[in-house]
């Protein structure tokens, strides 16, 4: 009996049963379609509301209407979304709003190069809010910092 043999019949006890097999495990015998659906799962889990549990993001923090958010990093102490389907000035109006109505204190509002900065702190974290600039017209990011 050869070492790869002797593999199949120890690795599969010792994974975790919360994770789908063919991800951590793949399978000889998985269809083509099972290797096409993971890109599927990535996407869900960076991208929109549901992809926010487990970051720094606070549960109800406010999002422009029709805005996806999207996880670019998330680290214990801060997280950077960026959001799609919103204007940077769209973006820079609702901040300037919701985030006051939602019990965050404006520090300031600066910026350069065509880009747009709005500070923010409250519930223990500090925000930043990058809109536009002229290298990345598009451009609308929170960055979220744990004091």
């Amino acid at each position: 009996m050869t070492a790869v043999e002797a593999a199949p019949s120890i690795a599969p006890v010792d994974l975790p049963t919360d994770l789908a097999t063919d991800l951590a495990l793949p399978s000889r015998t998985a269809p083509p379609a099972v290797e096409t659906a993971a890109p599927q799962v990535a996407t869900t889990a960076t991208a929109g509301v549901e992809a926010l549990k487990g970051t720094v993001v606070p549960a109800g923090f406010p999002f422009p209407r029709g805005a996806v958010p999207t996880v670019s990093v998330s680290k214990p102490q801060r997280a950077t979304i960026s959001l799609r389907d919103v204007t940077p000035t769209a973006a820079v109006q609702f901040y300037r709003q919701a985030l006051p109505a939602a019990g965050y204190k404006f520090l300031q509002q600066g910026g350069s190069d065509g880009r747009t900065k709005l500070t923010f702190e409250g519930k223990g974290q500090g925000i930043q809010l990058l809109a536009g600039g002229d290298g990345s017209p598009d451009l609308v990011l929170l960055l979220f910092d744990n004091l």
